[in-house]
């Protein structure tokens, strides 16, 4: 067993705000913590993201790339799979 909590971290790009901004990097569930539990987490944490933002372009991965990295450099000895879903059109 690789992770004995099963939680993982979960973030959103490329969306309208409730605020109004677009943001091409956020907290999937919208907590200080992006964690979230399993897979089913995920799905969770996405229904409830579309009912609260707008999908919106550009598509910049960039900031979201960055971000994983640095974390994945914090974390030594551990795996980390990053897994983008779009829907193709990307800017960066």
């Amino acid at each position: 067993e690789y992770d004995s909590d099963k939680m993982v971290p979960a973030f959103g790009f490329g969306a309208h705000m409730p605020s109004g901004e677009t943001s091409h990097f956020f907290h999937l569930n919208f907590q200080q913590d992006p964690h979230v539990q399993g897979v089913q987490g995920i799905l969770d944490s996405y229904g409830r993201a579309l009912q609260n933002v707008r999908l919106a372009g550009p598509t910049n991965f960039a900031p979201t790339i960055e971000s994983v990295g640095r974390a994945s450099r914090t974390q030594p000895n551990t795996y980390t799979v990053l897994l983008i879903i779009t829907d193709g059109e990307i800017t960066d």
